[in-house]
């Protein structure tokens, strides 16, 4: 009861504000009881908290959204949707968690290849040179009407080329209440043509620090077809050998150049 009563006089009245702040999805009722000289009244009074519930239209494979590939120095755009499946209105944002304060804390701690069997608490992988984000979501707050849809642009946009481009993307209802969480990746490609699924050659933490210039041996090297390392590993049984098998993927990269035809 938020305001205090009062004397009333004969055929008066008198409003009484009820607050109604409800913790959890179901129904509440309380009694209500206003004694006066002579007599003491009993309301019942009831309401019902509803669980504020958001689905995600996305294409995700084991919590990860993969955007895809694009040349460095270019951005891709790809788009999901959020749909509000309860019967009230309800406030969102979306956090990233390389623009966490909690970021640094996080990420104290020996790198995946030099502890491979235990797992990294940061998903945050490479990131700008320039500081500017590798991934943005717009927009990155709002409200969605009962039933209604939302659909999010995130724009990956890489300034360096790197197989490890991530982030994680949290998204909270009403400031406080986190409703989904997924991680979300890029890559960033030199050529045009590239391909994908084969070993790593190199460890998927990077320096933050320019890369220093070529040497002249190191120019004409560049002339060389770059090599792949894959490995294919078969399963020994009693009396055979089950075979081995492997998918590598050869993709090309849509650029957002435009060809210029010779007049």
């Amino acid at each position: 009861m938020l305001n205090a009563l009062r004397v009333l006089p004969p055929d008066g009245t008198h409003t009484i504000l009820i607050s109604f702040t409800p913790e959890a999805g179901r129904v509440f009722h309380e009694v209500l009881q206003i004694n006066s000289g002579t007599s003491v009244l009993h309301v019942t009074v009831m309401g019902e908290g509803v669980n504020p519930i958001i689905n995600l239209d996305m294409p995700t494979e084991n919590g990860v959204f993969d955007i895809g590939a694009v040349l460095a120095g270019e951005y891709l755009e790809r788009t999901f949707k959020m749909q509000n499946s309860s019967s009230l209105s309800i406030d969102y944002s979306i956090k990233l968690e390389s623009l966490s304060l909690l970021r640094h804390a996080k990420s104290q701690e020996l790198p995946s290849f030099i502890k491979p069997d235990e797992k990294m608490k940061s998903l945050v992988g490479t990131q700008n040179n320039n500081g500017q984000n590798i991934f943005d979501l717009v927009p990155s707050e709002g409200r969605i009407a009962p039933g209604a849809t939302q659909e999010v642009t995130v724009t990956f946009a890489p300034d360096h080329p790197s197989d490890h481009y991530s982030d994680f993307v949290k998204i909270e209802l009403f400031g406080k209440k986190e409703s989904h969480s997924f991680q979300i990746k890029g890559m960033a490609k030199k050529n045009v043509m590239f391909v994908h699924g084969v070993d790593e050659t190199t460890v998927n933490v990077e320096s933050l620090s320019e890369n220093p210039p070529s040497t002249l041996e190191e120019e004409e090297l560049k002339g060389i077809l770059p090599s792949v390392l894959f490995s294919v590993k078969s399963i020994a049984k009693e009396s055979e050998f089950v075979p081995g098998s492997r998918e590598i993927y050869v993709g090309c990269v849509r650029t957002m150049a435009v060809s210029q035809k010779k007049v």
